[in-house]
């Protein structure tokens, strides 16, 4: 559930009720937050707030590499909703890897987040890629003891 709130610029936003009374959340650096610092919230809504005013951010819209990091940070947030929101409005790709090669779907395995592993690969994300170590997501799940994302990516890659 949302509610109105009112930002310094005066603009009526959309919060979930549990930021409203947060102090630390409506002070002012909350509003210099970063998309990753953001992502790592799991709110959607702030991602869609975040969206709507970065073209008046003075740094600009953010660089790829704050958007990889912000697609991994939501994937470790759990948040399906948010990864499928970056995706979606940030333009962020599903692809995207850091220097070892790992990609956000290999974070999602590697931290046994079954729903975001499905969101993912249902947004593209190709469940078979392999890191620089040679180790794809199934992999990375397998070592990580998290079956239900095992069984997953074994059902979708056969």
């Amino acid at each position: 559930t949302a509610a109105p709130t009112t930002t310094p610029s005066s603009q009526p936003t959309s919060r979930p009720s549990w930021l409203l009374d947060n102090p630390v959340v409506n002070s002012e650096a909350f509003q210099e937050k970063t998309l990753a610092e953001l992502a790592a919230l799991g709110s959607p809504s702030l991602i869609a707030e975040f969206f709507e005013k970065q073209n008046s951010r003075p740094e600009g819209p953010p660089s790829s590499e704050e958007k990889y990091v912000s697609l991994v940070s939501s994937v470790f947030s759990g948040s399906s909703s948010v990864v499928e929101l970056l995706v979606q409005k940030g333009e962020i790709s599903v692809e995207g890897q850091n220097s070892q090669g790992f990609t956000p779907v290999m974070w999602a395995a590697h931290s046994c987040q079954l729903e975001v592993v499905k969101t993912l690969v249902k947004l593209g994300a190709n469940a078979e890629h392999v890191n620089r170590a040679q180790q794809s997501s199934y992999d990375l799940a397998l070592a990580a003891g998290c079956r239900s994302v095992v069984q997953y990516l074994n059902e979708i890659t056969g």
